[in-house]
C-alpha cells in the first residue's frame, strides 16, 4: 500500500496496485483487488493484458491447481487452468463508469504444448447501454449484428521442450478486436521464442 503526488505535492493519491484478498473454496480461488495479469507467451510484450499499465479493482476466480480432468472425455485435454474476472475501470477516462471482464482458458493437451484462448469485453460505461448478459454472449459485432461493448479475443499456442541443455520455446498469439470467430476489425500478432541454458560447466 502505498501513495503518490502530483508535481507541486498539493494532491496525495492512495496508491493500492498489488493489494487483493483472496479465499480458497474447494479447487478454486475467489480474489478481489488491484491485481496485474500478463496474459501471454511474450516476455516483453503481451497482446491482451500485462503489467504496462496500473491495475484496476477487480474480483476473479481462478483454480488452484492445473491437474487433468480424471474422466476419460476430458482427460486428453492434459492439464489445465481457467480464470475469470469483472473488473471496474477507475481513473480519469473518456467513458466513465465502464466495466471489463475477461475469461482465459488454457489446456495441455500434448507434453510441453500449451493451447490458450482468451475472451475481453468493456461493457456499459457512460453514455452506452449496460446489458452485461448481452456484452457475455453476444460474439458477432459486425454491420448486421452490432454491439455496444468493445470486444477483443486472442488464441496462444507456446511449445517448450529441451535440447541437451537448453530450454526451447517458440510462441505466437493474435488478437481479433470487436470479434466474432471469422468476422473483427483487425488483427494483431506476436511471435517469437526464447532460448535458455547454462554457460559452459559452471551453469552460470
Amino acid at each position: 500500500v502505498g501513495a503518490w503526488t502530483d508535481f507541486t505535492g498539493r494532491t496525495t493519491h492512495y496508491d493500492p496496485d498489488g493489494s487483493f484478498l483472496a479465499q480458497r473454496i474447494g479447487g478454486a480461488v475467489v480474489y478481489g483487488g488491484y491485481l496485474t495479469h500478463w496474459w501471454g507467451p511474450g516476455w516483453i510484450s503481451a497482446l491482451s493484458l500485462s503489467d504496462n499499465a496500473r491495475p484496476f479493482p477487480q474480483v476473479g476466480i481462478s483454480r488452484i491447481n492445473t491437474s487433468a480432468f480424471r474422466t476419460p472425455l476430458l482427460s486428453w485435454l492434459g492439464p489445465w487452468q481457467a480464470n475469470f474476472f469483472l473488473g471496474y475501470l477507475d481513473d480519469d477516462r473518456i467513458d466513465k463508469d465502464t466495466a471489463f471482464g475477461s475469461l482465459r482458458l488454457s489446456i495441455n493437451p500434448l507434453p510441453g504444448l500449451e493451447l490458450v484462448a482468451m475472451r475481453s469485453v468493456e461493457f456499459c460505461g457512460e453514455g452506452h447501454e449496460c446489458k452485461p448478459l448481452d456484452a457475455a454472449f453476444h460474439l458477432h459485432n459486425d454491420d448486421q449484428s452490432t454491439n455496444s461493448t468493445n470486444d477483443e479475443a486472442t488464441l496462444e499456442v507456446k511449445y517448450t521442450d529441451v535440447y541437451g541443455s537448453l530450454t526451447v520455446s517458440p510462441y505466437f498469439q493474435m488478437m481479433n478486436e470487436d470479434t466474432g470467430p471469422f468476422t473483427h476489425s483487425y488483427t494483431s500478432y506476436l511471435g517469437g521464442f526464447s532460448l535458455a541454458g547454462p554457460w559452459r560447466d559452471r551453469g552460470a
